[in-house]
């Protein structure tokens, strides 16, 4: 669910506020079972996390 509170059919990438947040990345709306599509989620993680933390 977004602010708004509309339902998202996708992942929701958060580093939320603070401190940390430079260093945290939260995956919400993650579909379970992941186990399934687990490499294709840890695709987008790993493309996000490079994007957000410039690594």
């Amino acid at each position: 669910m977004d602010p708004q509170g509309n339902l998202v059919d996708d992942f929701v990438f958060d580093s939320g506020k603070g401190p940390l947040s430079k260093r945290v990345l939260h995956v919400r709306n993650a579909p379970s079972p992941g186990a399934t599509s687990s490499l294709a989620i840890a695709k987008m993680v790993a493309k996000e996390v490079k994007a957000r933390f410039s690594i």
